[in-house]
């Protein structure tokens, strides 16, 4: 079945799929658009179209607001499917009615957008050994071990011929940082179905460039072009097969421009990676041109900068987003830990951390994922005393609110990343008011390199963040400590391929051939650090001025 779309789209959005209990927060209203890189056809007809994250299944959880789904027509790589095929991390787009209490609404039409579906070429682990780089069909996705839902294959087994569909939001360069990865199949040349998105270039009747590769359309299914002709710059989405460097498509299709028919004083709400960031007036998401000079910033320490992943709301000028409100979307605060309390009502989790213990609030937009298949749909509610949880969340104010949170098999090892608050040289350090010896660990910087303990206490400030490595059976004796980035996730000063010049519509014009991949690698290290200047312009004011808030408002914040 096609799907009902007409090229240009009345408003379209991107939406990072997660469970978690049910719950409000969000504002909307009639007329209420959302913008974002969208799924490959426009939506026609009247009602709101809305980016944020789903957080229950039945009925969807997208940026506080409830949809109901149950009349819904969902779509699956242009074809209608079930809501079993709906899962955790996946990019869609929701398009239905909010109801006048702007908390919750009906769902008309869900439409699942992978970025990219293909073989994997090449795998590169990271020093720490927490994400990972993969290639597919020439893009570098980034993939973590905690950030990153995985189904039908773990972090662990990712081999070089999987074939994966991949979800995630672009960041500044070639990078992908993936929300979901599925493996489909082992990849069989000629047979096995792949996709890919971006522009092209060189287009002749019969052929066009997309990135490293060329693709035969001349046997294509082009019915969703609208009778238009492909030019080179055109942005699509082709499906097909791939035999050496070559696609042959069954289908092409146009991938919108989110902000076509979107129209001055709407409501738009952005979710996905801030990139081109001059000021604070001046950046973009996912692409869109945003001014936030007058929002409010969630939590209030927020330092906004390139690379972070937040949900802007606002109103769109006919130029740019006027943002409302600015909200992280992701932690770098992490706990691995055993479960000594759960508060369903109230939605608390508490982690014990030897004699201590850490509380964390989960929301609607905290993304839920069972690793130990117990269950297919992981709400709070299914949490008991004993289960083993990573979580992932930032502070606001004195709480802490999980992003992410993940059910594992019992581990024999907890793990602490977190602001140091305390520590006596040679002794011990101090996170989340438990201190834990640290005379017989080991320790690396954040490029993974090996310190001794004399350098590790040469370099340490009240305010850094570490992660720590313990026994559970110890839970306060240090087995590994690491210096972590503040400001960039797992493998991202690592699996840098940063550009000054990149935005939304040019990252696929960088899907890189194999010719130009040291070039892009070498200009991401250039761009690091000029993102770094950036992202730490606040930080390390605060670093030098407030030991305790401030710095883990930073911290958190740029998660």
């Amino acid at each position: 079945m096609m799907i009902p779309f007409k090229r240009k789209a009345l408003s379209t959005a991107m939406v990072l799929l997660g469970l978690t209990a049910c719950g409000g927060g969000g504002g909307a209203g009639a007329g209420l658009s959302v913008a974002g890189s969208p799924p490959s056809s426009g939506i026609s007809g009247s009602g709101n179209s809305v980016e944020g994250t789903i957080s229950a299944f039945g009925s969807i959880f997208v940026n506080g607001v409830e949809f109901e789904t149950d009349d819904a027509e969902i779509f699956r790589d242009g074809q209608l499917v079930t809501e079993g095929e709906l899962g955790v991390g996946m990019v869609v787009l929701v398009r239905g009615e909010i109801n006048d209490d702007g908390t919750t609404g009906t769902a008309s039409v869900v439409v699942v957008d992978g970025f990219v579906e293909g073989p994997i070429d090449e795998i590169t682990v990271s020093a720490d050994g927490d994400s990972k780089q993969i290639s597919v069909l020439g893009i570098d996705v980034i993939v973590e071990r905690t950030g990153t839902v995985f189904d039908d294959v773990t972090f662990e087994t990712l081999a070089v011929g999987d074939v994966v569909e991949v979800s995630g939001f672009p960041e500044p360069g070639n990078n992908l940082r993936a929300t979901r990865v599925e493996k489909e199949s082992d990849f069989i040349e000629g047979e096995t179905a792949v996709e890919l998105e971006g522009l092209i270039s060189d287009r002749t009747d019969t052929t066009f460039t997309l990135g490293r590769y060329s693709v035969d359309y001349s046997s294509a299914d082009l019915s969703d072009l609208g009778g238009e002709t492909l030019q080179d710059g055109d942005r699509v989405e082709v499906y097909g097969t791939l035999v050496d460097l070559t696609i042959t498509a069954t289908k092409v299709e146009f991938e919108d421009d989110v902000i076509d028919e979107v129209e001055v004083d709407d409501d738009v709400s952005v979710e996905g990676t801030i990139s081109d960031f001059v000021n604070i007036g001046d950046f973009k998401v996912n692409g869109i041109a945003v001014d936030g000079s007058a929002a409010v910033i969630t939590p209030s320490g927020l330092t906004v900068a390139n690379g972070l992943i937040v949900e802007v709301e606002g109103l769109w000028n006919g130029q740019l987003l006027v943002a409302e409100s600015i909200e992280t979307r992701r932690g770098r605060i992490e706990i691995e830990a055993t479960v000594s309390g759960v508060d369903a009502d109230a939605g608390t989790i508490t982690l014990g951390l030897g004699d201590n213990a850490v509380v964390v609030t989960v929301n609607s937009r905290t993304l839920f994922d069972d690793d130990t298949d117990r269950i297919a749909r992981l709400s709070i509610r299914d949490i008991v005393v004993g289960d083993f949880l990573e979580v992932e969340a930032y502070r606001d104010g004195e709480t802490l609110i999980a992003t992410r949170v993940d059910r594992e098999e019992s581990d024999e090892e907890i793990s602490v990343q977190g602001l140091v608050e305390d520590f006596t040289p040679g002794v011990d350090v101090t996170v989340f008011g438990t201190s834990y010896d640290v005379t017989l660990a080991e320790f690396e910087d954040d490029d993974g390199n090996r310190l001794s303990l004399e350098a590790f206490f040469d370099r340490i400030a009240i305010g850094d963040l570490i992660e720590i490595e313990a026994d559970a059976a110890a839970p306060t004796f240090a087995l590994e400590v690491e210096f972590e980035s503040s400001d960039r996730f797992d493998g991202g000063l690592e699996f840098d391929d940063d550009d000054d010049d990149f935005d939304d519509d040019e990252s696929e014009d960088d899907v890189d051939d194999e010719s130009d991949q040291d070039e892009l690698e070498d200009d991401g290290s250039e761009e690091d650090e000029s993102e770094d200047d950036g992202s730490e312009e606040d930080g390390s004011e605060d670093d030098e001025s407030e030991d305790d808030g401030s710095e883990e408002d930073d911290v958190e914040d740029d998660a």
